[in-house]
């Protein structure tokens, strides 16, 4: 199964320029825990949850007053929209990331999420059982 078959094509994004407060709130409107901040038409980094607690909040700084910019994580992990699941869950283990943006080319076309991932499991489990059965009787290889 491929990125594209289970990533979230609504991204929401905001610029660097915005505070910290503003994202909180793009966050909490659509029920989501990053944006990917964009500049221009250039990917500049993503402001998480984790980012917000840990540079705003854990340092007792007004999230009204911090922008964007100074909160943000811009060591970017991408992935392409090609690429298998089980190669995007092996990149989130290893950067320790539970969001990855998702790009064709240098297009932003997604965003995928360890939730996306889970609710992927049942998809794969269909597609392996089909796999295990016997061709001509047509049943279960695991009874």
């Amino acid at each position: 199964m491929l990125v594209k078959d289970v990533m979230n094509t609504d991204v929401k994004t905001i610029g660097p320029g915005e505070s910290v407060l503003d994202a909180s709130r793009v966050m909490n409107e659509f029920k989501i825990g990053c944006l990917v901040v964009i500049s221009g038409n250039k990917m500049k980094g993503i402001i998480t949850e984790r980012d917000i607690l840990e540079r705003v909040v854990a340092e007792d700084r007004k999230a009204s007053t911090v922008l964007v910019r100074n909160a943000m994580t811009t060591d970017l992990v991408l992935i392409e929209q090609d690429r298998d699941i089980a190669e995007a869950a092996d990149m989130m283990s290893k950067s320790h990331v539970k969001k990855l943006p998702v790009v064709s080319g240098h297009s932003l076309v997604g965003m995928l999420s360890a939730s996306d991932l889970a609710s992927a499991q049942p998809k794969l489990i269909e597609k392996i059982s089909k796999l295990m059965v016997f061709p001509k009787t047509g049943k279960n290889v695991a009874g």
